[in-house]
């Protein structure tokens, strides 16, 4: 695959776009010459795989100026002009799409030309439209202040008679300041919670104070930041966590489909560390939240859902014995995951089927067929195959495989040690250590080693699969306690 500019712009088109592009070149917006418009008539038919013999600058030379000598720069000017024609392509295309930015210009234009009739029924009709819509968001308050600063800056306005109006506009602006630094606020502090950093917390108290002031105690989008701020604090808590997700319910058709995201997946995070901190916590509720985020379109975004929502319900959903759910899961979202993962995700989830099945040895097959460049999932593969490797030395001889895994996983870890947390890190050499600790007493065949083994890992607090491990080690012991 080639991977000019050019080409990997070309390979983002769908058929239908490379139509409707295929029209915008030969309409009057598009000032390519005749050798563009036949640089891009060679391109198309190789739609969208563009193979790599096919587009080196000499077979395209040579098709296009079969008499002439090969002159690299030529090549060069022709990709540029056409990745300038694919970018003006994307302009146009989202300017088409986005209603608001185009009313926005709109009343710059009549702005401009002085129609102050026109501009201020266009005006009112913008604002009626947007009060309407009962999203009470960020977006909302800013589209607001951009109205309404419009209105005060227009030169047919009399500032010194229109208090009203620079009253709005601060309103407008403290909502859409003080909203948005909650909206961070609670991205700093999940990072806390997840990442153990410490930053960020003067703007955290500070907002959280100022949030609770007038006019802004009163909203209830306001409301679900401070909470989810306060879970933070509180991650045992579950009764306020139950309040808050009420409280999103409620409002979740005053919130856009964006921030409806944001806030449901941050109730998802507080439900994964209240398990994380209490393993005896009901899985179900993480579960449920799962579905109902997906069943409510909460956790799905411009028809895209994400490679970690993904696989994390295929997980959850497997562990829970939840396999017909799971399956059905599986098939019916595989065509929202990206292209380039929807295979790897899908054969992950699966494998997480078959583990929880005890089809130890599928399992490890389908985790062969798997590629990720997240780190993320990259780890979920190979500790679940090193699960699997453990569970099938009770039956076949796997303990040479699983002495070359562990050391391999071991060395990935060192890899990547700055793109994994901390804690995370340590959790998953500590995975390895013990792993490694459990199979030379296995090997050695020494039931006194492994009960030293068990005792160091009951007081191990940083671990990795800690309740699995424990029990493989109990399962290899000769004197089992």
């Amino acid at each position: 695959m080639n991977h000019t500019k050019v080409i990997a712009l070309l390979q983002s088109f769908s058929k239908s776009e490379l139509k409707k592009f295929e029209k915008f070149l030969h309409s009057p917006f598009s000032k390519v010459n005749d050798k563009v418009l036949i640089f891009f008539n060679y391109l198309q038919p190789l739609h969208p795989s563009y193979p790599q013999e096919a587009v080196h600058p000499e077979a395209i030379f040579q098709a296009l100026f079969p008499r002439r000598s090969f002159v690299e720069k030529d090549i060069r000017d022709l990709r540029a002009k056409l990745t300038k024609e694919i970018k003006h392509f994307f302009i146009i295309q989202m300017a088409l799409a986005d209603e608001s930015h185009n009313r926005s210009l709109l009343l710059q234009a009549l702005s401009e030309r002085n129609l102050y009739k026109l501009f201020n029924s266009e005006l009112k009709f913008q604002k009626n439209k947007l009060e309407e819509n009962p999203v009470r968001d960020m977006n909302f308050f800013l589209a607001k202040l951009k109205l309404v600063h419009k209105e005060y800056f227009h030169p047919a306005t009399n500032q010194y008679e229109e208090k009203n109006l620079l009253t709005e506009i601060s309103y407008n602006l403290d909502c859409f300041v003080i909203l948005s630094k909650l909206r961070y606020a609670n991205e700093y502090a999940t990072r806390q919670s997840i990442l153990q950093e410490n930053s960020q917390q003067s703007l955290i108290s500070e907002i959280s104070q100022l949030a609770r002031q007038k006019p802004f105690k009163d909203n209830q989008i306001y409301q679900i930041y401070l909470n989810l701020i306060e879970l933070h604090k509180a991650p045992n808590d579950n009764q306020f966590f139950l309040y808050t997700k009420k409280l999103f319910i409620a409002n979740s058709h005053r919130i856009s489909p964006p921030e409806r995201q944001i806030i449901w997946t941050s109730l998802i995070n507080f439900s994964i560390r209240q398990y994380s901190y209490d393993p005896s916590t009901n899985l179900t509720q993480q579960f449920t939240l799962y579905q109902t985020g997906i069943e409510n379109g909460y956790l799905i975004t411009d028809n895209t859902i994400s490679e970690m929502t993904y696989t994390n319900i295929a997980a959850i959903g497997a562990k829970l014995k939840k396999i017909e759910y799971t399956k059905h899961f599986l098939t019916t979202y595989r065509t929202l995951l990206k292209k380039e993962i929807r295979n790897s995700a899908f054969n992950l989830g699966l494998a997480y089927l078959n583990f929880h099945q005890s089809n130890y040895s599928t399992t490890i097959s389908l985790l062969n067929n798997v590629t990720f460049n997240e780190v993320t999932n990259s780890l979920r593969c190979r500790s679940l195959k090193i699960r699997c490797l453990f569970e099938l030395l009770h039956h076949h001889n796997y303990n040479l495989h699983l002495s070359h895994q562990l050391p391999a996983f071991k060395m990935f870890l060192n890899r990547n040690k700055r793109r994994i947390q901390p804690n995370r890190l340590l959790a998953y050499h500590n995975l390895i250590r013990y792993a490694q600790k459990i199979l030379r007493n296995i090997n050695r065949n020494q039931g006194y080693g492994m009960q030293k083994v068990i005792k160091e890992l009951r007081l191990e607090e940083n671990f990795q699969f800690k309740s699995w491990l424990l029990i493989q080690a109990k399962k290899f012991s000769k004197d089992k306690p």
